[in-house]
């Protein structure tokens, strides 16, 4: 739970940014700006939205991994189908969604294999190679959670996650080798030993669909005013050329009527869409 000094703070750098943004662009008008590669990477699907964002990017020549959840490709399994024959990357994001360091490896185990079986299949239906295969932890909790608590992390814990890390190996995951994404806050929680997916920016348009604000994001404009924010050794870097970006939305039908918004916000930070 973070402190009411932090918070505060947080929104006063939040306000700063966005104020500095109006300023340049008001007095500087439209700055040239040279292309950075950016990788699109959708959570939590599918759903019964996931056609109308995948026609959406086919539209825009958008590549995207769709990082699917098992129990939910249980459910929409034709749509899946229909999205790989038309050339979408289906990607495994457990069966159920759970916190992988809160869990058994046994029960880690089942969330991943199960997944992939799902994919194969699927894959197999489509009458299309799977090709590589990537794999990315819910909430970003991979066997620990380093990014959110700085804590020494035990050798019980450390050997939990470890285990999950060779298991995703043995099954051929792969943690994409992108020599243009240079964050350090990225590179701390990505080793060389690593075999999942992470990101480099969160849209954060799930806030739209919690019942809890979250700081002062509580509507689609104060998602489109953060990506004007610079402060890329926040998490906050799209208007940098420090780094290349790995992007997360999520598929949510809460907020299919924000995606296309979202993605033209995104094409103006003059982003080179490329496939992981």
């Amino acid at each position: 739970m973070k402190s009411k000094e932090k918070m505060l703070e947080e929104r006063m750098w939040r306000k700063y940014n966005m104020i500095a943004s109006q300023i340049r662009e008001r007095h500087l008008g439209k700055q040239i700006q040279i292309q950075k590669n950016a990788y699109l990477t959708i959570d939590d699907g599918p759903t019964k939205d996931s056609r109308i964002k995948f026609d959406i990017l086919q539209k825009k020549e958008i590549p995207a991994v769709w990082f699917c959840i098992g129990s939910e490709i249980e459910k929409y399994k034709d749509i899946v189908i229909s999205m790989i024959r038309d050339g979408a990357t289906i990607a495994n994001h457990s069966y159920s969604h759970i916190d992988f360091s809160a869990n058994t490896l046994h029960k880690c185990f089942f969330e991943i294999e199960e997944t992939d079986r799902l994919i194969d299949e699927c894959y197999y239906q489509a009458g299309i190679n799977r090709g590589k295969k990537f794999f990315r932890f819910p909430f970003g909790h991979r066997g620990y959670v380093k990014r959110i608590n700085n804590f020494d992390i035990t050798p019980t814990v450390k050997k939990h996650a470890d285990a999950i890390q060779a298991f995703l190996g043995k099954l051929d995951y792969e943690c994409p080798n992108l020599e243009g994404v240079k964050y350090k806050a990225y590179k701390e929680i990505i080793d060389t030993n690593c075999h999942d997916v992470y990101w480099t920016y969160d849209v954060m348009e799930w806030v739209l669909s919690n019942k809890n604000n979250f700081v002062d994001i509580n509507n689609i404009n104060d998602i489109l005013k953060l990506m004007d924010i610079d402060m890329p050794d926040k998490w906050l870097g799209l208007n940098s050329q420090e780094s290349e970006e790995i992007i997360l939305i999520h598929d949510h039908c809460e907020t299919t009527k924000y995606f296309e918004m979202i993605i033209d916000h995104l094409l103006e930070k003059k982003l080179k869409f490329c496939l992981l």
